[in-house]
């Protein structure tokens, strides 16, 4: 019964041969086995760079780069793949990476892991990327079948057995075949290692396939136009089965890489009238408004940048909000994105950066567009609050800052400090925890202004974690 399945597979994969879409500029690795494809594939025939983002929508910094990433990958076109794991969707992947912390980068040459970096650094993912593109380049080459003649006329002219075109192009295709890429830098190693020396090379033609399988490609071609094969499969052992559905299936789930495109509905100014609703904000207030609007019929635009909104840069359990039990800020703005979305909400990701009210229709100005609309709701939320102290300017991003969240992994190991005794300071120093050595929470009061069970469980952790707490006490 098993060999009748397999067999039922295999006919349905033969009857169906697949080509290989074009490349997307940034693919969603969704499955294991996808991933090992993609390494496969790139190591074996375009000998491009691997670069694979390991994110999860629950983590601030993740999303907060992703613009960046995806720009980075349009940047890299044609010299580098970029990629992207979201750990929750792809378990098995991340266990088998072992990611410890998000988001976290790994960087594959040949199939081979080069380097590894966690932290919202893009400069270091650049530089990167940079370095092992230029590595790629030099493996771009293709011996011909003249130039492999030529060489062995120069090192080797009185072989012990005569060389002949069927013998050379048996060592063309032994080598990856006439199109060229790492095979062929490998054969260029191996000649310059035997004798001193080197063929001559050109560029190579990526990702294009051998030409015997391209006349291969054709014979079948002229066959099919006479009618569909039937392909004898109960001449085929299990094993056999086995190898031909898996070699199908790599190149199925090649062809099924996606785009990782942002949450929302792609939206442009339109010229011809005024938007009739804008509202600014992205955080739960601006989703909300966004959410109701669209069901009233309004069509609104929201404004605002991807990785913004208050919430966002919680990466603590929400406990306050209706409904939602054990999600993080950052996993309850994308399902409320979402639903804003489905319900026919439009989204600039840009940064408001204007306003003229003094006459109508108003105008709103961001980081690319200028367009007109009917009326505005504003849904900024708060900011942080800043002490007035000397220096907290200057070294703002050079040891003080005011997401925990964001900016917590560069302190890891390290002592730090979190000013005040409100929720949001409780939230931060909950986060600081995990991974700082101590955290001293310095508040002006005798007793903390936060919810008590923000509170209450800061003083759990002082046990738990052996942080330090001071200014209030248990």
């Amino acid at each position: 019964m098993r060999a009748h399945l397999l067999l039922a597979a295999a006919a349905c994969l033969l009857m169906a041969p697949c080509s290989l879409a074009k490349r997307p500029t940034l693919r969603l690795v969704k499955t294991h086995r996808e991933y090992k494809a993609l390494l496969k594939h790139h190591k074996e025939n375009t000998g491009l760079p691997v670069i694979v983002d390991f994110y999860s929508d629950g983590c601030g910094p993740c999303r907060q780069i992703a613009p960046g990433y995806k720009q980075m990958a349009k940047q890299f076109r044609d010299r580098a793949v970029f990629a992207k794991v979201d750990i929750n969707q792809n378990q098995e992947t991340s266990q088998r990476e072992q990611i410890r912390s998000m988001p976290t980068f790994k960087f594959y040459l040949n199939g081979k892991l080069r380097h590894q970096l966690s932290g919202g650094d893009l400069n270091s993912v650049q530089q990167w990327a940079n370095k092992l593109s230029r590595e790629a380049a030099k493996a771009n080459v293709r011996v011909t079948m003249e130039a492999l003649v030529e060489y062995y006329k120069e090192v080797d002219p009185e072989p012990k057995k005569p060389r002949t075109p069927e013998t050379l192009a048996a060592v063309i295709e032994k080598y990856g075949g006439e199109d060229g890429g790492p095979q062929h830098a490998k054969l260029v190693r191996k000649l310059t290692k035997k004798y001193g020396k080197g063929p001559k090379t050109v560029a190579a033609i990526r990702g294009k396939g051998s030409s015997k399988k391209k006349e291969d490609k054709k014979k079948k071609s002229k066959k099919d136009k006479k009618g569909p094969a039937k392909p004898n499969l109960h001449l085929a052992t299990v094993d056999q089965l086995k190898a031909e559905m898996e070699k199908r299936q790599d190149a199925a789930d090649l062809e099924a890489g996606e785009e990782a495109e942002d949450e929302g509905v792609g939206w442009q100014p339109n010229g011809a009238a005024p938007e009739r609703l804008a509202i600014i904000g992205g955080g739960p207030a601006g989703l909300a408004a966004a959410l109701y609007a669209a069901r009233a019929g309004l069509k609104p635009v929201v404004v605002a940048p991807s990785f913004g909104g208050q919430l966002q840069g919680k990466g603590v359990t929400v406990e306050n909000y209706p409904a939602v039990m054990g999600g993080t800020g950052p996993e309850l703005v994308a399902l409320m994105s979402k639903q804003a979305a489905a319900a026919g909400a439009a989204f600039e990701p840009q940064l408001a950066t204007a306003f003229d009210v003094t006459s109508r229709p108003f105008k709103v100005t961001t980081n690319t567009s200028t367009f007109e609309v009917h009326s505005i709701i504003l849904a900024t939320g708060a900011d942080a609050r800043w002490l007035g102290v000397p220096g907290e300017h200057k070294y703002k991003g050079g040891g003080i800052s005011t997401c925990a969240t964001c900016d917590g992994f560069l302190f890891r190991g390290e002592d730090v400090v979190v000013i005040g005794g409100g929720d949001t300071a409780m939230e931060d120093a909950l986060v600081l925890a995990r991974t700082s050595k101590s955290v001293l929470v310095i508040h002006r009061r005798d007793s903390f202004r936060a919810s008590k069970v923000l509170a209450e469980r800061v003083l759990q952790v002082r046990y738990k974690r052996k942080c330090v707490l001071a200014g209030a006490r248990a």
